[in-house]
C-alpha cells in the first residue's frame, strides 16, 4: 500500500488498484477504482438556520471559492453572498431576500456539503421596502 497527501485529497494504490479520500468535518467522500462514495455525517449546527433569519444553502457539495459577504452587511435578493465550485463548475449562493447577513458560517476554501447553511439572512424591513 502506497498513500500521499496534496493537501485536500489522499492518493494511493492497494493491489494494484488506485483510490483517493477527501475528509472534511461532515463528509468522508472515497474513490476505488472508479466508484464514488460520499458518506455524510449531518449535524443540527450546519444545517439548521438561526431564529433571527433564513438561510443561504450550498447547492451541492463543493469547495467554497468566494464568500463576498460578512456579518451585518445588508443584501439585496439575489445578490451572490458566496460562491461553490464543484466539478470545475462555479455555483453562485443568492441571497433568497432582501436583509441583513446575522451569520456567516463558511470560509474560502472550505469544503461544504449539499444543503449546508453558508449564510444566515435575517429579515429586515428596512432593506426591503427600500
Amino acid at each position: 500500500m502506497t498513500a500521499e497527501f496534496d493537501g485536500r485529497w489522499w492518493h494511493g494504490v492497494v493491489d494494484g488498484t488506485a483510490w483517493c479520500a477527501l475528509a472534511a468535518p461532515d463528509v468522508l467522500e472515497l474513490m476505488v477504482g472508479g466508484d464514488r462514495v460520499a458518506l455524510t455525517r449531518s449535524s443540527a449546527a450546519a444545517h439548521a438556520a438561526s431564529d433571527t433569519g433564513d438561510a443561504a444553502v450550498a447547492p451541492m457539495p463543493g469547495v467554497i471559492v468566494v464568500v463576498p459577504v460578512g456579518v451585518g452587511d445588508r443584501v439585496a435578493k439575489g445578490t451572490v453572498v458566496a460562491v461553490v465550485e464543484a466539478m470545475k463548475t462555479e455555483n453562485q449562493v443568492l441571497a433568497p431576500f432582501a436583509g441583513v447577513a446575522r451569520e456567516v458560517r463558511c470560509s474560502k476554501q472550505e469544503t461544504a456539503i449539499a444543503n449546508q447553511v453558508l449564510v444566515v439572512i435575517g429579515r429586515d424591513e428596512t432593506v426591503e421596502a427600500g
